[in-house]
């Protein structure tokens, strides 16, 4: 056995170039089988841990009117809520206007990780009112695109603004593309004074709880509390099953990619086989 494994490698050294072909087809294609399902698992764990942070909450309430105040005192015996306010409009500058989406946040936000702005400020007092401007916090991403910066000036609805910090990270940014427009963060007094809030627009509610209880249990809860009404109540739970159904599908893309690889390199293996076998 060991004679004809020493002969078989002699004849494959002698083949030349095709040998370090076929030995990278193998190579390749089998690193990529097994990375994909690695990195799948390492990415899925990653992201799980965090579900908390990218949901915002435990539990996400969404509605297109201000939930009643009964409600959110309901919610409050459970725990902590914060309210988003989302507002999908247009965001101008001497150089053009861009699609945006407006966000203005309670006191409480983020109830799960944290937001990062540069400077290291708050961000109530980022967007406050301070020389005679309402402040806005606006992505990197968007001043680059807009070619502005920290003091400029922007436009949204009847208000100029001024930029007065970029967000380097905001944990409950969807996971997905900004299909609605790059988040602007401002306060909720200067959201009601840019008089984008009318009839029509395109407004949403999202008000997210942390709390101890099981959040299918309290999903559960909160149905039986309002049966007839049709708020969206999402859990972090619903959020980790989308998040494992995108990644899986990312998984299944590599390790087609890697099969195929592996299998030109089995075509390649074959055509050495024959063209060996007939030269002998």
């Amino acid at each position: 056995m060991p004679f004809l494994i020493n002969l078989a490698w002699r004849d494959l050294k002698s083949s030349g170039r095709s040998l370090w072909i076929f030995c990278a087809c193998l190579v390749l294609g089998v690193t990529l089988v097994s990375a994909s399902s690695g990195l799948y698992q390492l990415i899925n764990i990653g992201l799980l841990a965090d579900t908390r942070a990218y949901m915002g909450g435990d539990v996400e309430v969404d509605s297109k009117q201000p939930l009643p105040e009964h409600v959110i005192d309901w919610m409050r015996q459970s725990g902590d809520v914060s309210m988003v306010t989302e507002v999908d409009t247009m965001l101008g500058t001497d150089s053009g206007f861009l699609r945006v989406e407006l966000q203005s946040m309670d006191e409480l936000y983020p109830l799960y990780g944290e937001l990062v702005l540069d400077p290291a400020k708050p961000l109530q007092e980022i967007t406050a009112f301070a020389d005679g401007y309402w402040g806005v916090a606006i992505d990197p991403v968007l001043a680059d695109r807009l070619e502005i910066g920290l003091g400029d000036s922007v436009y949204v609805g009847a208000l100029e603004m001024k930029v007065r910090a970029l967000v380097l990270n905001q944990p409950d940014r969807n996971l997905s593309a900004d299909w609605r427009g790059t988040p602007v963060l401002l306060s909720e007094t200067a959201l009601q004074e840019s008089e984008l809030i009318q009839p029509g627009s395109r407004i949403d509610y999202d008000y997210h709880l942390r709390t101890d209880i099981n959040a299918y249990a309290w999903q559960a809860m909160f149905y039986d509390q309002y049966p007839n009404e049709t708020w969206e109540v999402r859990t972090f739970y619903d959020r980790s099953r989308r998040i494992s159904e995108r990644l899986g599908q990312i998984a299944s893309g590599l390790l087609i990619i890697g099969f195929s690889t592996l299998f030109i390199g089995c075509l390649g293996v074959f055509n050495s086989i024959q063209t060996y076998l007939q030269n002998k």
